[in-house]
């Protein structure tokens, strides 16, 4: 979402920055992942999400790459914490 500040005459992304800029697919698979109360195997989140495995599984290992997902030891994902990109961009808004 875009917020519009009249007092400084600027625009500015709202919101979580690696959320904002995700693609179709990996908001569904954070959707899948956010609505489970266990952590969900790549095949899962495929059925729930209506994604192709191989896709789902590229994405996830992608994800996990930026920090988004986070892989259990029994081969299951869930949500992490904060990503590469949040820590990037709220350093960046800190100095």
């Amino acid at each position: 979402m875009v917020v519009f500040n009249a007092d400084a005459c600027t625009w500015r992304i709202a919101g979580i920055p690696s959320e904002v800029r995700a693609s179709s697919g990996r908001k569904a698979i954070m959707s899948a992942i956010d609505d489970s109360p266990e952590p969900m195997s790549p095949k899962e989140i495929a059925e729930a999400t209506r994604q192709k495995p191989g896709n789902v599984r590229f994405l996830l290992h992608k994800m996990a790459q930026d920090g988004q997902v986070q892989l259990d030891d029994h081969g299951r994902y869930t949500r992490s914490g904060v990503s590469k990109t949040d820590n990037i961009a709220n350093a960046d808004a800190n100095t």
